[in-house]
């Protein structure tokens, strides 16, 4: 058996930081997974004759001082940032709103559909702007944000309901968190910064962390299934997986926080509606603010992603624990709120959602540890050096400080 000082259960994009990351401390890792490639679990799904991204298309993180361009510093990794979001969109059942990378372009959507607080919201992100360049200009002020809250800093504007869920969905989208439980630092970042979008997913980023991981001597071995974690004497050996067994000091289970109910369409572009963006955030129903779905449609010229005179869109729908749409006819009928005659237009339609999670043995059970004021995605098991990893695939910059607080006990 070989020697690791840690094994990770799965190929989500936690396990491969965990494990690059660990590398520069000197440590080796061991990492399997059923899937038969990196691209497999996080690039890019293949069904007929069109091509979806696994992984988020929009998402936070890569900004200068995000988490992604300190991670890739750490690993002397280049070339991975994906372009800004020029638009995407926000809609409700009585408005849409393109939010725009110039202030000026969204300001003048804000001013058609909410003409009445149009001079409040307009404060708003003056203030906003204000506070920003303040930040730029002395970093002392960015770690402080990071334990203000935005409740306090929201208080003092006099803003509807409708316009609190356009800033609310938003919050839950790319932070996992309701508007009011953000900190004062991920609003700023809300509210003057775009986000990127990832054509390919996480793919481009999982090539150059097993690249790293590689190079530091550490393992990846796909097509391989994990059966047991093994113990003596109540401490953890190693893994046992379908190719035989692997000595390691310590086990991550690398998991994905939650299964997504994801909708993968093949359609005609000509059901496309004239003005709606590559990206949207839809609310249906205002008395369910925490229930919406994100849409994500290719470019009419990418016929990389579909044939000519068609369009991949994926759709997946975000809701509180037990509340998620699981039935596909419905989840059609919910996107032809946005897309009429919908229906009418699909070549192919694929459910997704169902992931590979590794399993664990049932007599390990897992508790929370604490990584600052952000959602707590890092476990720590009932047996000793057993960790689990709860990974976000939808807001990848959120697994990243978990991930350096397991390093931190590992190292």
């Amino acid at each position: 058996m070989g020697q690791y000082d840690l094994a990770v259960i799965g190929s989500d994009l936690g396990g491969l930081i965990s494990a690059a990351l660990l590398g520069t401390r000197g440590k080796k890792s061991f990492l399997c997974t059923p899937r038969s490639s990196l691209a497999d679990a996080l690039g890019k799904a293949e069904h007929g004759s069109f091509t979806f991204s696994r992984g988020p298309v929009l998402s936070y993180g890569f900004e200068p001082e995000g988490a992604f361009p300190q991670l890739f510093a750490d690993l002397d990794i280049t070339d991975v940032i994906p372009p800004l979001a020029d638009v995407y969109q926000v809609a409700f059942p009585d408005k849409r709103i393109t939010i725009s990378a110039r202030l000026d372009a969204t300001l003048e959507e804000l001013r058609r559909e909410f003409p009445r607080e149009i001079n409040e919201i307009v404060k708003f992100y003056n203030d906003i702007k204000k506070v920003s360049l303040r930040v730029a200009q002395r970093r002392l002020d960015a770690f402080v944000l990071r334990f203000r809250s935005a409740r306090s800093f929201i208080s003092k504007y006099h803003f509807s309901k409708e316009f609190l869920y356009l800033l609310d969905i938003q919050a839950l989208f790319f932070f996992r968190r309701p508007l009011l439980e953000l900190s004062l630092k991920d609003l700023l970042l809300l509210c003057s910064h775009n986000p990127y979008r990832n054509e390919d997913g996480c793919e481009k980023i999982a090539e150059r962390l097993a690249a790293v991981i590689l190079r530091q001597g550490s393992a990846i071995r796909y097509n391989d299934q994990s059966t047991a974690i093994l113990f003596r004497n109540n401490h953890v050996v190693g893994l046992q997986t379908a190719e035989g067994a692997i000595e390691a000091s310590s086990i991550l289970v690398d998991n994905s926080e939650k299964s997504i109910p994801v909708l993968y369409l093949g359609i005609h572009d000509q059901v496309v509606p004239v003005g709606m963006e590559r990206d949207v955030l839809y609310l249906p129903d205002y008395s369910q603010p925490q229930s919406f779905f994100s849409l994500s449609l290719s470019s009419k010229e990418d016929h990389t992603a579909a044939p000519q005179g068609m369009r991949t869109l994926m759709a997946a729908f975000h809701a509180p624990k037990g509340g998620a749409i699981a039935n596909k006819d419905l989840m059609i009928n919910r996107i032809s709120d946005l897309v009429p005659f919908l229906s009418d237009f699909i070549v192919l339609s694929v459910e997704s959602g169902l992931l590979l999670n590794p399993a664990v043995p049932g007599e390990i059970s897992f508790k929370p540890l604490k990584t600052g004021k952000s959602i707590s995605l890092l476990f720590r098991g009932s047996k000793k050096n057993v960790y689990q990893l709860r990974d976000v695939q939808d807001a990848p910059q959120l697994v990243i400080p978990a991930v350096r607080k397991l390093i931190s006990k590992l190292a």
